[in-house]
């Protein structure tokens, strides 16, 4: 019996250490990402990220984040309306705990880096005001637990994706004021939650 116990004690130990590990790593993977937000920012007027955003302070501490209290992993990312200007990077993508992502009324760039469709609990999504450009990406539609999709006032082109019918849970769509062109899909009006 004795033995036994003695053999299980390292596994135990082993798979301790493996937890202790991940949940650092994973608290890390979204400092990692939120840092490398931040050095890509070309513009940042209020200087309130370069001084605040620092691995000196937690990062639930950080202006702009919320971390989840159960799992404390960041949850929330809302950097609306600090003039910010800059691309987003694809490590935005490593946030999967993000259930809300408000990037509006700022100067951000570029195209949507195809790794936010790895933001599988995502329900918040609000782009809008900025100058974004490129197709608006099929990927979207894998974000099936979304709510809210606004990326209204950008430089969206090309035609509204079909894949955005399989955000079934869909309540707010908002792609006014981009230079769209062709039909919205008609699928897009037998979203069961969509409300025009």
């Amino acid at each position: 019996m004795m033995r036994r116990q003695f053999f299980l004690l390292p596994l135990m130990i082993n798979a301790l250490m493996a937890c202790l590990a991940m949940a650092l790593t994973n608290i890390t993977t979204d400092q990692h990402a939120l840092l490398a937000f931040k050095s890509q920012l070309k513009l940042d007027p209020s200087h309130i990220l370069s001084k605040n955003w620092s691995v000196s302070f937690p990062t639930g501490k950080w202006i702009g984040v919320t971390c989840s209290p159960r799992h404390q992993r960041v949850s929330a990312l809302d950097v609306s309306g600090m003039r910010l200007s800059g691309n987003l990077p694809s490590q935005l993508g490593n946030l999967s705990f993000l259930a809300s992502l408000n990037l509006s009324s700022n100067s951000f760039h570029g195209q949507l880096p195809k790794e936010l469709a790895q933001l599988h609990r995502l329900r918040y999504l609000d782009f809008r005001l900025n100058g974004l450009t490129g197709d608006i990406p099929f990927w979207l539609g894998l974000l099936v637990e979304l709510r809210f999709l606004n990326l209204r006032n950008n430089s969206f082109t090309g035609t509204i994706p079909s894949s955005i019918t399989n955000m079934s849970k869909l309540q707010v769509l908002d792609l006014s004021n981009n230079p769209l062109q062709g039909n919205i899909p008609e699928a897009v009006g037998s979203l069961f939650n969509f409300y025009p």
